[in-house]
């Protein structure tokens, strides 16, 4: 019997549950229906390919478009130097404009809507049709735009998306790439840190930078591409103000960083200044244009890398098979290393004074290859400037080499107890490096010779 009861209740339970479903969705089906007829109020329906000028009349002046070569180019103001694809925005917004709602019929105040002192966009295409759009305030939500047709009687809202592409500002279309160069296009580059120069560089070949100041030096090509990159990707996030006159409230009375490179020829300094927005915007200015605006530093990772992170940290590095002979003159006696390799590494013959070199030991191991390593393993410690090392080396390599230079002599002269100044080719490079690595080099030379001895 409560078996039988809870049969009931439960058919009862569907019963209503499928009434309830029945009638919401005839409900939303009949609702649905009334709102699909009043979704579309088109307020203008052109061909987009056939809109050939249009015209801005705005607060700040009037701008006049006209397409060539399906191309858009600035008419008015002349020397206005126009983000082509902010133009075409006008045009892909305002073809087959539709309203969200009509608002009012025969305003008697159009000044409610800001319809009294509008933004004016209007259109003529190649059939000679002339549409124009009159583009007032903002709604009180923020969600759209209050428009009318000029000359028309309905005030309607469009979409705030459409309605800002539309209400556009002098500044609002302006390109804001700030330089139209390719990576591959810029062959120098100098960056000042605090009024004080950091460095300066130059390509060689295709993808090499020699640093030619404050020491000649081999530039990190992992430290010169994100600096490359950076200037060719640059945008304006904001523009300021022109005609600057007091540049100290930017920070670009005295630039805290500026970076200055060659392209084509032609020479292009950025100034940065002051932080807008801590870490993310800076004020910023081209030299010789008296106008601020704003950069993001998301790029700009590289302004505060130190030096000696910007160049290559060996003393000296080359591939092995682009040597054909070492000399080593340190502790009193002097190693002289013959070269016979390629870049396969097949059938490579090595020699140390005149004995073959080239035997593996019982980890299937060159030694002279790890030789070879800590040679070319010597690296920077520091950079020292503003001196002229005297004395006798204590340590010299010298290298045969099949690249240009042929020779390379480097000699270790003592500061101290515990580090060595770098001259190259009877030139101080700058560099300091540490007594510690020359250790490396006698561990595995004396392994070598253990290794050559068994032989």
């Amino acid at each position: 019997m409560k078996l039988f009861r809870n049969v009931i209740i439960l058919v009862v339970v569907l019963a209503i549950l499928t009434g309830s479903y029945i009638f919401l969705k005839n409900r939303d089906q009949g609702n649905s229906s009334d709102d699909d007829s009043n979704d579309i109020i088109k307020i203008f329906d052109l061909e987009l390919s056939k809109i050939k000028e249009m015209t801005v009349e705005t607060p700040e002046g009037v701008f006049e478009f006209e397409k060539k070569d399906e191309e858009w180019t600035v008419v008015s103001p002349a020397g206005l130097k126009a983000d082509k694809n902010e133009i075409s925005s006008i045009a892909s917004n305002i073809y087959s404009l539709s309203a969200d709602k009509l608002v009012e019929e025969n305003p008697a105040d159009l000044s409610i809507y800001g319809l009294d002192k509008p933004v004016v966009v209007t259109v003529k295409t190649e059939d000679g049709v002339t549409k124009a759009l009159e583009i007032g305030d903002q709604t009180p939500t923020k969600s759209g735009y209050y428009v009318r047709e000029k000359g028309g009687d309905k005030v309607y809202v469009i979409g705030s998306y459409t309605g800002g592409r539309l209400k556009i500002t002098k500044n609002s279309i302006r390109d804001k790439q700030l330089f139209t160069v390719e990576q591959d296009d810029i062959t120098a580059l100098a960056m000042e840190r605090n009024q004080q120069k950091v460095f300066e560089a130059r390509k060689s070949g295709e993808t090499d930078w020699l640093v030619t100041y404050p020491i000649d030096a081999t530039a990190q090509y992992s430290a010169m591409v994100p600096m490359v990159e950076a200037i060719t990707q640059a945008k304006v996030s904001e523009f300021i103000e022109e005609n600057v006159t007091d540049l100290e409230k930017y920070g670009l009375n005295n630039p805290r960083y500026i970076l200055e490179f060659e392209a084509s020829g032609s020479k292009k300094k950025l100034l940065l200044g002051s932080e807008k927005e801590k870490g993310s915007q800076v004020y910023a200015m081209l030299d010789g244009d008296n106008e601020v605006f704003t950069i993001s530093l998301s790029s700009f990772s590289f302004l505060d890398k130190p030096f000696k992170e910007i160049i290559e940290s060996f003393a000296h590095i080359v591939s092995i098979w682009d040597v054909l002979k070492i000399e080593v003159e340190m502790d009193g006696q002097k190693v002289v290393s013959e070269i016979d390799a390629t870049q396969e590494g097949d059938g490579d013959k090595f020699t140390v004074n005149g004995k073959d070199a080239s035997m593996e030991d019982d980890r299937g191991s060159q030694p002279f290859r790890k030789y070879y390593q800590a040679l070319i393993g010597i690296t920077l410690y520091d950079i020292e400037l503003g001196v002229e090392p005297t004395g006798e080396p204590e340590v010299t390599i010298t290298y045969h080499q099949k690249v240009d230079p042929k020779l390379v002599k480097l000699e270790f002269i003592p500061k101290n107890n515990r580090f060595y100044y770098v001259v190259k080719n009877d030139k101080y490079t700058g560099m300091v490096v540490d007594k510690a690595k020359f250790d490396e080099i006698r561990n595995s030379y004396k392994n070598l010779v253990e290794v050559m001895e068994k032989q």
